[in-house]
C-alpha cells in the first residue's frame, strides 16, 4: 500500500503540471529555466473527464529532435517529462537524441506497441515506471552512462519477464533481483556497476551480505527495503546519493559509516534499523531527509559534519537512546532550528556533546549537556544561546587550558577539566598536485599508537590510502582527512588542489566510408599517455552509426559524426554509411561568366554507375556530360537590371540514373566581367551601345550597372564609354 500511494502521488503531481509552452511538429515542449534547453512534455487530453496526460494523435514512429527552433531561438532537447507518452498505445518506435540526459517518471508507461528502445549514452537517469506495462517491449539497450533507474521501470515487459532468475542488470545498473532469493545469499556486484536501482533487493530476506564496488554512485529508492538479515553494509567512497527508504527496516547492527562522497541521505533512508548503535556521517553530506534515521531505537550516538545545511523533520524520531552528538568539519557550524529541525527536536536529549577539532564557531543550539568535550585547540566562538546550561562538565585539551578558561561563554562552566589528550596533526595543511601525481602525508597522533582512518571529501578529485598516500585523480579541490578511529571528533586535514596536465586528443581517421552492416575501429591518442583518461564516445545519429569504445558499427545509410571527448578536448570523425555508390565532384564552388564553359570531374566509389546531371536554375547555367566530364556553360543575360556583377546562382547536381548512388553537387555563381554591360560574356561594341543607351535614358535591358561603371564613381557617363573603348582596343 505504501508503494502504491507513493506512485499515485507522483502521478497526480505530474498530471497537475501546467500546460506546455509550445507545440511543434506534433510534439509539446516546455522551456527550461536555463532558457537554452527544452523538456519534451505531454499534451493534456481535451476530454476533461479523462485526466490522464496523453497525446490525442501521435505518429507511430517518433523521432525526437536534438534541437528545436522556436521564435528564432534554437533550443536543445535535454529531458523527457514525467508521463510524456503515457498510454500512447499506437507508438511503435521512438528515436531518443543524444542530447537527452533524463527520462522522467512513467514516460512510456503502457505503450503496449513499443517493441524496442535504445537509450543514448547521454542519458544518466531513467525514472520510476518509465517503461512499465510496455507489453510488447522485448529489446532494451541501456548505455553505461545510466547510473539511476527508478522503481518499476521495466515491470510487465517481455524484456524483464524473459530474464533468468537472479540479479538482472540493465546496462551497468543492478536493476532487480528476480525470483525468490535463497537463504544465506551473498551478492557480489560486478566491478563497474554504476548504480543500484530502486526496489533492486526489495524485501529480499535471504540477503545476508553484499559487496558494492567502488564504482556505484547511486543507491536507489527502497533498494534494500526490509532486507531483515542484512546486518552490515560497506558503502563505498564512490556513492553520492542514498535515496529515500534505501535501507529502511534492514537488519543493520552496530556502527554505520556514511562515506565522504555522499552528498544526500534520503527520507527514511535508514528508518527502522533498530540494531544501529552509532552513525558517522561524512563531510560532504548537505541534506538529511525526513525520518532518515527514525525508529532506530538502538541508536545512541551520531556524528554530523558542518557541511549539513538541512536536517528534515523527525530525522531521528523515536531514537530514544540517542544521547551523544559529535559535531565535525572545519569552520562554522551554522545551526538553525528551522533548517536543522530534525536535530533541534533532540537538543535537550543530547547529554554528551563532542566538538570536533576543526570547529571555529557554534550557533544557537541551546545545549543542556552533562558533558562537553571540545577538541578544538582554539575555543570556538559561541553565542549566548549556544548553551542553555553551564552545569555540565567541560573537557578541553590541556594545551588550551588558558584559552578556554577565559573565553567568552566557555568561562561560565564551573566544572572545568583540561584533560583531553587525543590529537592528530599532519605535516602539511595544503598541497597542489598534477593528475595522478602522488604524495604521502605524515601524521602524528597523541597518544601514540592510536589508529587513523583516512578519507577524502571528494574521491573523484583525490583518493587516499590507508597509510596516507594521496593520489590526484582529476582536476578540482578536496580535503584529505586523518581521523582517530576511536574518536571521530579528533582529526586533521590537508587541502588538496589538483590540476590537469595539458593534454591533446586526436583520432587516427578524419573521415570513414563504410558499408551498411560493417564495423571499423577508431583509435584515440591522448597525450601525455599517463593520464589514465579514456574518451567518451558519442554518435550524432545512432540510426546511422553507433560507437562503443571506438568501435563504429554502420546501422543505417546516411552521414553522422563520431566524437571522442576527454575533459574539454574533442576529436571528430565524419562517417558516411552506404550500400550504394558515392559520387564525388572535384569542385564544390565555382564562378562562371556568361558563355563561359567550365569542366567538373566526377569520381565514383565503390563501383561505376550511369550518371545524370541537372541544374537547379537553368537561367543561370546548364550542364551536360561530355567525354566523361561535366561541362557547365553560363547563360547570357536576356533581360533585367543588375546592380551587381553577380548575376545568379545555381546548383549542379550529379546523380545516378538508377538511384543507387549518393549524389554530389557544386554551387555555380554566374558573374559578369568588367565592361560586359549587357551580360553576354564579353566586352565589345554592343556594350558601348548599351552604355550610351543607358546615358540617353533609353533603359537598355539587360544592363549590369557594376560592370558598366568602369571608373567606379557610382555613375554611368561618357568617361565609362571612353574606358570601355580603351579596353576593347587593348589600350588598358
Amino acid at each position: 500500500m505504501k508503494k502504491l500511494l507513493s506512485f499515485t502521488m507522483t502521478l497526480l503531481m505530474a498530471i497537475s503540471a501546467s500546460a506546455y509552452d509550445f507545440m511543434l511538429n506534433g510534439l509539446c515542449y516546455n522551456i527550461n529555466e536555463d532558457g537554452a534547453s527544452l523538456t519534451l512534455t505531454y499534451q493534456q487530453n481535451s476530454n476533461m473527464e479523462d485526466t490522464r496526460p496523453s497525446y490525442e494523435s501521435l505518429s507511430e514512429n517518433i523521432i525526437i529532435p536534438e534541437r528545436v527552433t522556436y521564435n528564432g531561438t534554437v533550443y536543445s532537447v535535454t529531458s523527457i517529462d514525467n508521463f510524456a507518452f503515457y498510454y500512447c498505445t499506437d507508438l511503435l518506435s521512438v528515436n531518443i537524441p543524444n542530447t537527452v540526459t533524463e527520462i522522467g517518471v512513467g514516460v512510456f508507461y503502457g505503450c503496449s506497441s513499443l517493441t524496442s528502445v535504445t537509450i543514448p549514452n547521454s542519458v544518466t537517469s531513467i525514472g520510476n515506471m518509465a517503461f512499465e506495462n510496455c507489453s510488447g517491449l522485448t529489446s532494451v539497450t541501456i548505455p553505461n552512462s545510466v547510473t539511476t533507474i527508478g522503481s518499476h521501470a521495466f515491470v510487465n515487459t517481455p524484456w524483464y519477464d524473459n530474464q533468468p532468475d537472479g540479479l538482472v542488470y540493465a546496462g551497468s545498473v543492478a536493476y532487480k533481483y528476480k525470483g525468490t532469493m535463497p537463504n544465506e545469499t551473498n551478492i557480489v556486484l560486478k566491478e563497474g556497476t554504476r548504480g543500484i536501482a530502486g526496489d533492486c533487493f526489495y524485501h529480499c530476506n535471504g540477503l545476508v551480505s553484499i559487496y558494492i564496488p567502488n564504482s556505484v554512485t547511486v543507491i536507489g529508492y527502497e533498494a534494500f527495503w526490509c532486507c531483515s538479515n542484512l546486518t552490515s553494509i560497506n558503502i563505498p567512497n564512490s556513492v553520492t546519493t542514498i535515496d529515500n527508504l534505501a535501507f529502511s527496516y534492514c537488519g543493520l547492527t552496530g556502527s554505520l559509516i556514511i562515506p565522504n562522497s555522499v552528498t544526500s541521505i534520503g527520507g527514511q533512508a535508514f528508518g527502522g534499523c533498530t540494531g544501529l548503535t552509532s552513525i558517522n556521517i561524512g563531510n560532504s553530506v548537505t541534506e538529511i531527509g525526513i525520518y532518515a534515521f527514525a525508529w532506530c531505537s538502538g541508536l545512541n550516538s551520531v556524528t554530523i559534519p558542518n557541511s549539513v545545511t538541512s536536517i528534515g523533520d523527525n530525522a531521528f524520531y523515536n531514537c530514544s537512546d540517542l544521547t551523544s552528538l559529535t559535531l565535525t568539519g572545519y569552520g562554522t557550524w551554522n545551526y538553525n532550528s528551522n533548517s536543522h529541525q530534525g536535530l533541534s527536536q533532540f537538543i535537550n536529549q543530547f547529554k554528551t556533546i563532542n566538538i570536533g577539532s576543526g570547529i571555529t564557531y557554534l550557533g544557537d543550539f541551546n545545549f543542556k549537556p552533562d558533558i562537553v568535550n571540545s577538541y578544538a585547540a582554539t575555543p570556538p566562538t559561541c553565542s549566548s544561546s549556544t548553551f542553555s546550561s553551564y552545569d555540565g562538565e567541560l573537557h578541553v585539551p590541556a594545551s588550551s587550558t588558558a584559552a578556554y578558561f577565559t573565553a567568552e561563554y566557555w568561562q561560565n562552566f564551573a566544572n572545568f577539566n583540561s584533560d583531553l589528550t587525543d590529537k592528530v596533526t599532519l605535516n602539511q595543511s595544503e598541497a597542489t598536485l598534477v593528475q595522478w601525481e602522488e604524495m604521502t602525508l605524515g601524521a602524528t597522533v597523541s597518544p601514540a599508537g592510536n589508529e587513523l582512518q583516512w578519507s577524502s571529501s571528494d574521491p573523484s578529485v583525490a583518493i587516499v590510502s590507508d597509510n596516507g598516500v594521496v593520489t590526484a585523480v582529476k582536476e578540482g579541490e578536496c580535503d584529505i582527512f586523518a581521523t582517530l578511529a576511536s574518536n571521530t571528533a579528533v582529526y586533521a586535514s590537508c587541502h588538496i588542489t589538483v590540476n590537469y596536465p595539458e593534454i591533446t586528443l586526436s583520432l587516427d581517421k578524419d573521415t570513414i566510408l563504410i558499408n551498411l552492416g560493417e564495423e571499423t575501429t577508431l583509435t584515440a591518442s591522448i597525450m601525455p599517455d599517463n593520464t589514465g583518461l579514456t574518451p567518451v564516445w558519442t554518435s550524432s545519429d545512432q540510426s546511422v552509426a553507433t560507437v562503443s569504445n571506438g568501435v563504429v558499427m554502420a546501422v543505417g545509410e546516411g552521414e553522422c559524426d563520431i566524437t571522442a571527448k576527454v575533459l574539454d578536448k574533442t576529436a571528430v570523425c565524419h562517417v558516411i554509411v552506404t550500400g550504394n555508390v558515392i559520387i564525388t565532384l572535384d569542385q564544390h564552388e565555382v564562378t562562371i561568366a556568361p558563355n563561359q564553359i567550365i569542366t567538373l570531374t566526377p569520381t565514383m566509389s565503390p563501383t561505376p554507375t550511369e550518371l545524370l546531371v541537372s541544374s537547379s536554375n537553368q537561367s543561370v547555367a546548364v550542364a551536360r556530360f561530355f567525354n566523361g566530364s561535366v561541362q557547365v556553360i553560363g547563360i547570357p543575360l536576356a533581360n533585367g537590371y543588375f546592380t551587381s556583377s553577380i548575376l545568379g546562382e545555381t546548383t549542379i547536381t550529379v546523380s545516378s540514373a538508377s538511384g543507387n548512388a549518393i549524389p554530389d553537387s557544386c554551387v555555380v555563381t554566374l558573374v559578369a566581367s568588367r565592361g560586359d554591360a549587357n551580360g553576354d560574356g564579353a566586352a565589345n561594341v554592343q556594350d558601348i551601345t548599351t552604355i550610351i543607351n543607358y546615358i540617353l535614358g533609353n533603359n537598355p535591358s539587360p544592363f549590369v550597372f557594376e560592370t558598366a561603371d568602369l571608373n567606379t564613381d557610382g555613375t554611368i557617363n561618357v568617361q565609362d564609354v571612353t574606358t570601355l573603348i580603351n579596353i576593347i582596343l587593348g589600350v588598358i
